[in-house]
């Protein structure tokens, strides 16, 4: 191993024992691309926190995994790999939200984010600074989000179901004589089966009505799902569903193209700037590391730094 890929491994491995210090870190460059880092994070060896990416040449991060890990929250762990880029000097941080609850018992997984979004009008990343930029030019995905879950449900449904109407990706409901079209059955009473969804969920929780605004209707239904009792699959069978089609709608501008964070303050020197690496090195360490077999870098556990 080339002396200017030990140090550069050596700045990696020493921050991440600074930031991290009491878990483990798995460090490995990317197959087939090899200044691209790979790093785990674990509080025990069958507990993974997170996953992160990143270029040594000191662009962006990218984080595939994050979850809350042994008593150490989310929140913590994103500051910590904020800590992490601006100490190597990376620049911003992306990430493609696909955060969901999941109610083992009842083999059901709900999208945190389209919850988030409709009860605060961003998502849990989006209050951290992370954002589609495509979606948040002059805030405009801020404004229809409080827009939407500003009005009443009766008012907001209706929306959905056109939505819906016009996606081809619900014709198997169409199929199964599930009606997303405004019909009525011989009493009068609507066949749609937003409706029936609707009152099925009223029928269980009394307090979960139409007249009720989008907010306050999924702040209960986020509440009922902090403590989901085994026996009560159904109800959450129906927030599955409901929530489903609601995102498949398309009225909350849900962040389609992942979301960055540029971090604020003087960026720091990268690691690839401290090194002080010319070309002609760079390009032999380049040709080294594809040269060799396999993709494992080091493994080490960060309590046995000294």
């Amino acid at each position: 191993m080339e002396f200017v890929q030990l140090q550069e491994e050596e700045i990696i491995k020493q921050t991440m024992h600074t930031i991290f210090d009491g878990f483990t870190a798995d460090i490995k460059l990317k197959y087939k691309n090899p200044d691209v880092y790979l790093i785990r994070i674990y509080a025990t060896p069958l507990k993974k926190c997170l996953l992160i990416e990143f270029s040594i040449s000191g662009n962006n991060i990218f984080i595939g995994v994050l979850h809350k890990c042994e008593g150490v929250s989310g929140s913590i762990l994103l500051d910590k790999i904020e800590l992490f880029a601006r100490t190597i000097g990376v620049k911003t941080i992306s990430l493609n939200d696909a955060s969901n609850i999941i109610i083992e018992e009842c083999n059901i997984k709900i999208s945190l984010q389209v919850l988030y979004l409709l009860t605060a009008g961003m998502s849990w990343y989006n209050s951290k600074g992370y954002v589609d930029e495509t979606m948040y030019e002059g805030g405009i995905g801020q404004d229809i989000r409080s827009d939407e879950i500003n009005q009443p449900m009766s008012t907001f449904i209706p929306k959905v179901i056109a939505g819906l109407t016009k996606d081809e990706h619900y014709e198997y409901y169409r199929a199964n004589g599930k009606t997303f079209d405004d019909t009525v059955d011989s009493q009068g009473i609507p066949t749609n089966y937003m409706y029936e969804l609707l009152t099925n969920i009223n029928i269980i929780v009394s307090d979960l009505h139409p007249g009720l605004l989008v907010k306050d209707y999924f702040n209960i239904v986020k509440t009922l799902l902090k403590t989901p009792p085994t026996t009560n699959c159904i109800l959450f069978k129906h927030f599955e569903e409901l929530i489903s089609f609601i995102d498949e709608s398309f009225l909350l501008r849900k962040d389609l193209n992942g979301s960055t964070k540029t971090l604020a303050g003087k960026r720091r020197k990268s690691c690839k700037k401290c090194l002080k690496n010319k070309k002609h090195i760079k390009s032999n360490k380049r040709k080294g590391r594809k040269g060799r077999k396999g993709n494992q870098i080091l493994t080490f556990n960060l309590n046995d730094i000294k």
